[in-house]
């Protein structure tokens, strides 16, 4: 069997100038904390006033109705059918998500939980 001989090629590359790139990194300023903080907020603020504004001009008004629910106890049975407004209340200015209308299933009197029905959905109930 013949064998195959060991070729060896150089490849030159260049040096890497670590002194030169240390300079580079001192001369360069980092931005600081607070600069940092404050654009990040101004950009969260005004993305929340854009999403806000389309959601709000599209809530129904609800005003019309009667409270579900008098001196903590729900004016409703198994049966009705309640409209929920959602807003997200961890959210600074608990901005509207969408307003729903749900058919009550069952309600616990002791604790008031609530079991409910969204009949847009395409579920069999």
């Amino acid at each position: 069997m013949a064998r195959k001989k060991n070729i060896e090629s150089e490849i030159e590359t260049p040096a890497f100038d670590v002194e030169a790139a240390i300079a580079r990194a001192v001369e360069t300023p980092a931005p600081s904390a607070n600069s940092l903080s404050e654009e990040a907020e101004a950009i969260r603020q005004q993305l929340a006033e854009e999403s806000a504004a389309p959601r709000e001009a599209t809530r129904p008004d609800i005003s019309r109705l009667h409270d579900a629910v008098a001196d903590g106890v729900p004016l409703f049975g198994p049966g009705d059918r309640i409209i929920i407004e959602r807003r997200a209340v961890v959210l600074k200015g608990t901005p509207y998500l969408d307003t729903r209308t749900y058919r009550v299933r069952s309600v616990d009197p002791e604790t008031g939980l609530m079991r409910l029905w969204d009949e847009a959905l395409p579920f069999l109930e």
